[in-house]
């Protein structure tokens, strides 16, 4: 059996390393000696590397680019304490650790509740106007710009997505809904381990909100289909939780993640938004009927069809000929801070 840090600790508890830094526990000792000259060595399995000093960072990147993505895998890594001992009950894998260091930034952005929404335009193909917005988060760190990408993937390194979660959205729909038309929708984005505890979706979101005075009835929450979902009978149960606030479900990015089509269907959701490499296909391959295909299964079921990715003219025809009901993508508007609205003609003419 493998030793891991906790026995390394308990094998020679009076040790001490010295100065704060990061323990790495390799997989292998092919691993290990990559680490040779950027890290203290500690012989005997369990492999450890002690990454100390001030090019802590710079040296624990090193050792990440001269191994390999399965090599990362099999290693974890935690904090050497203030004491100078392994932090062993705190080990992830090494590739969150590192981003942990790379984005000191995110416990102050939340602490300080700077995260933010910018909103981009919806266009409703059968009313030929802007019908809503989708929320996205950003924010930024000593005038750098962060978008949703950066937030997500950082709250992740920090196991603090769920609090992102709840900041995000509280600041899309407390100060963006208040800014949209009565006939424009909120789109809100949730991830799909909110779905997992519908008790705990309402008590830290949905009641809050509620009791903040919002009208939930123009908000649309959508959940990326590009990660694993929870399991559909609780997806079920969070759904009539949702539905009791009056707020719709989209499932969003559908045709790029895990889920088969007809289980997405089966879920009911009031709204699909179609993954932007569905319409690429179509682009690419010359008219296949697919995008047409999904849009005609899903209105069979009184599902709604959002179209994503629209750049171009082209893209503008191959959704609008497959019968979507909404389009969403640079086209028809960019994020912004404020929700800008197309002028009809100016749009009509693309």
């Amino acid at each position: 059996m493998a030793i891991g840090f906790k026995d390394l600790m308990s094998r020679d508890r009076t040790q001490r390393f010295g100065s704060d830094g990061i323990a790495v526990r390799c997989g292998s000792q092919p691993t290990q000696n990559r680490a040779e000259g950027l890290a203290e060595i500690v012989g005997g399995e369990p492999y450890v590397a002690l990454f100390t000093g001030r090019k802590l960072q710079d040296n624990l990147s090193k050792f990440r680019q001269c191994i390999s993505q399965a090599d990362a895998l099999a290693c974890s890594a935690c904090e050497i304490t203030d004491s100078g001992e392994i932090d062993s009950w705190h080990a992830a894998p090494l590739d969150q650790v590192l981003h942990r260091l790379n984005t000191p930034w995110l416990p102050d952005v939340l602490e300080n509740g700077q995260i933010e929404a910018h909103l981009q335009p919806v266009w409703s193909c059968a009313e030929d106007r802007i019908c809503g917005f989708e929320a996205l988060a950003r924010s930024t760190h000593k005038r750098k710009p962060l978008n949703g990408g950066d937030l997500v993937g950082a709250a992740q390194a920090h196991d603090e997505l769920m609090r992102f979660e709840r900041q995000a959205a509280e600041a899309a729909i407390l100060k963006c809904l208040p800014t949209l038309n009565t006939d424009e929708r909120l789109f809100v984005n949730l991830l799909p381990m909110s779905l997992a505890a519908p008790s705990q979706l309402a008590s830290s979101l949905l009641d809050p909100l509620m009791a903040s005075g919002m009208d939930l009835s123009r908000v649309v929450f959508e959940v990326v289909e590009s990660e694993a979902l929870p399991p559909f009978d609780i997806i079920k149960e969070s759904l009539m939780v949702l539905r009791r606030t009056g707020a719709k479900l989209a499932i969003d990015d559908v045709g790029a993640g895990y889920s088969a089509f007809s289980s997405i269907i089966d879920l009911q959701p009031d709204i699909i938004k179609l993954d932007r490499s569905v319409l690429l296909l179509e682009e690419r391959q010359g008219p296949l009927g697919l995008m047409a295909s999904l849009t005609n299964i899903a209105h069979s079921v009184g599902i709604q069809v959002v179209s994503e990715g629209i750049e171009t003219a082209e893209h503008l025809k191959i959704a609008r000929d497959s019968g979507a009901d909404m389009l969403q993508g640079w086209l028809i508007g960019k994020a912004s801070p404020d929700p800008q609205r197309v002028p009809e003609s100016a749009f009509l003419q693309i």
